[in-house]
């Protein structure tokens, strides 16, 4: 039976699906019918106890579709949100997860919202679910029915690790900002640390083996160099 989620409410996905090998995150809206046009993103952050992603490419968005363990796969990005179902689809294999990882934040955001003046009041019936990827058995899901008003962005959930076991949380958290705020807070205070433990390992003579990704706020236009992550759509914006 799927469980019912409300903001804030938690689940122990290891215990309501012990056998539970690949689970699918599903994220739908509807945009309201006025003409616009609504590009709406979802993004991941995987997070080490630290509270940063201990690498750039535990990172997951648009333009990176692929976490660096290869557990999390994104099924790409959609600009418009038309249609039924799920508009972005997070694959994630549990047995892949690094066990590095603790945290799995998922975040809906609008592209360039303050150009376009839109808002998530103009985004209806929001929501992410979790199934079992293998049997398409649907586990639980959140219908996010908060009152959305000058919100640009939204942190729609968090799958976590609690005594080595997998648990959910519905967040349905708006915020008034863009993807590059969660960038600031999840990404780049890492690089601090990453940079000091870098320069730390070059004077024990150990070699450094983890790839530099430069992060622009550029969605890709076309194909980039592979160590480029290309974030947002017009100007390359160097965080």
């Amino acid at each position: 039976m799927e469980i019912e989620l409300t903001k804030g409410s938690r689940f122990n996905l290891s215990k309501e699906a012990p056998d539970l090998k690949k689970v699918a995150i599903g994220l739908g809206w509807q945009v309201s019918k006025n003409g616009q046009s609504y590009d709406v993103d979802a993004s991941v952050f995987m997070l080490s106890a630290s509270g940063k992603v201990p690498n750039d490419n535990y990172f997951v968005f648009y333009n990176n579709l692929q976490s660096f363990d290869g557990a999390l796969k994104h099924t790409g990005d959609n600009r418009t949100g038309e249609g039924n179902g799920d508009d972005e689809t997070i694959y994630v294999d549990l047995a892949k997860v690094n066990p590095v990882i603790q945290e799995i934040v998922f975040v809906v955001t609008i592209h360039e919202a303050q150009e376009t003046e839109q808002n998530f009041s103009q985004i209806k019936n929001p929501y992410i679910k979790i199934y079992n990827y293998e049997n398409k058995r649907s586990i639980a899901r959140y219908n996010l029915k908060e009152a959305f008003s000058q919100e640009t962005a939204v942190e729609f959930g968090r799958l976590y690790k609690k005594e080595d076991e997998w648990r959910f949380q519905a967040v349905g958290e708006g915020y008034n900002t863009g993807l590059k705020t969660f960038v600031d807070k999840f990404i780049n205070n890492s690089r601090h640390e990453e940079d000091a433990s870098a320069r730390e390992k070059k004077l024990e003579n150990i070699q450094d083996n983890k790839p530099q990704i430069a992060i622009s706020l550029d969605k890709k236009l076309e194909e980039k160099a592979p160590h480029i992550f290309n974030l947002v759509k017009k100007a390359d914006i160097s965080l």
